[in-house]
């Protein structure tokens, strides 16, 4: 069986669901048992090509191996068996774990030593709102591809990450004489103009750029497939 034939059935597994990994796994076995039945059909003397196909003929057609796969569940990848939990529930959730922890993390690292200074802190406000939505949007997109999921379920999760990250504050008072500094972040929506006009800023960036992601990473697995 030519490796361009295996490639092309990779690409039918990934497209119907199969994990990656279980999908590599399968054509290895394929491999694997395709290479044993060619040398079976080598060894009653028949002439290459025709031990060749009947070896593919044993083997059986990419219908049938594609159909074999799909009927076991346990194959198939979270985002194709549970696409609402996995591609749109979990990414805000992501979000908002690692961005609670590591806020975390900075309240205790700040209650324990007083020389956190400015840098560090508005480090982790520009990951805070910034930097962890474009990660957990690089990832959803990134899980999207390699597992040939549809768009329509992770670009749900996709705008509701997206709104959250854009609906998260991150505000600093740095301590001054009379006045004790303070340190607070949260999500809060407000109908205020100007604060619309930023929501909207920041929730069509972390949009565009997911989406050029995507596009480019689509690309890219497009070139490495055989037509």
């Amino acid at each position: 069986m030519p490796e361009n034939e295996f490639a092309s059935l990779q690409e039918r597994l990934l497209r119907g669901g199969i994990a990656p990994r279980r999908a590599e796994r399968l054509l290895l076995e394929l491999k694997t048992h395709a290479a044993a039945l060619l040398e079976e059909e080598t060894a009653r003397g028949q002439a290459p090509e025709a031990a060749q196909a009947a070896a593919r003929s044993r083997l059986g057609s990419d219908d049938e191996i594609v159909r074999k796969a799909l009927e076991q569940p346990a194959l198939k990848s979270w985002g194709a068996r549970w696409p609402l939990i996995v591609c749109v529930l979990l990414p805000p959730a992501g979000l908002l774990a690692v961005s609670v922890g590591t806020l975390s993390a900075l309240v205790a690292l700040v209650a324990v030593s007083e020389r956190v200074g400015e840098r560090v802190t508005m480090l982790i406000a520009w990951l805070v709102l910034y930097g962890f939505p474009l990660l957990c949007a690089f990832l959803l997109v990134r899980y999207t591809v390699t597992r040939r999921l549809g768009l329509a379920w992770p670009l749900l999760g996709l705008l509701l990450m997206a709104a959250l990250g854009a609906w998260s504050t991150f505000t600093v008072v740095w301590p001054q004489a009379g006045v004790q500094g303070r340190l607070s972040a949260g999500v809060g929506v407000s109908t205020g103009w100007l604060a619309l006009m930023r929501f909207g800023a920041r929730w069509a960036a972390t949009v565009a750029v997911a989406l050029a992601l995507y596009v480019l990473q689509r690309r890219d697995i497009r070139a490495g497939t055989p037509r």
